[in-house]
């Protein structure tokens, strides 16, 4: 049950950066500096975890993701549908170095989206 909840959690921690544009800046503009802080530590985290976030950490711990083929287990069961297809626009093998450098482009593209929605909008 940990791991379900964990898994949404971080489906929508990934995809907050799209999200946040739907939501009324006023709203929400006392709490962008920590969602920024937290959004920027992200990526930071993962080297005291073997390259996995917290939540994949925690999740697998828990028995509730099952094993993959790369060092991203998360990624590589729940977000193939979107990584594959641009990896191999980008051909980019999909093993854990390919995989690699997708997380780190979605990512990046996630950062910049969160620092336009900050600065310019």
């Amino acid at each position: 049950m940990i791991g379900i909840i964990l898994n949404i959690l971080h489906l929508i921690l990934l995809f907050s950066p799209i999200i946040i544009y739907f939501i009324p800046k006023n709203k929400i503009k006392n709490l962008l500096k920590y969602y920024f802080l937290i959004l920027i530590l992200i990526p930071i985290h993962w080297v005291f975890f073997n390259d996995q976030c917290i939540f994949t950490y925690i999740t697998m711990k828990a028995g509730s993701l099952q094993e993959a083929t790369t060092t991203s287990q998360f990624s590589e069961i729940w977000l193939k549908w979107l990584y594959q297809p641009i990896m191999n626009i980008i051909s980019w093998n999909w093993d854990s170095k390919g995989l690699n450098k997708m997380v780190n482009l979605h990512w990046a593209i996630n950062l910049i989206l969160v620092w336009y929605y900050i600065f310019f909008k």
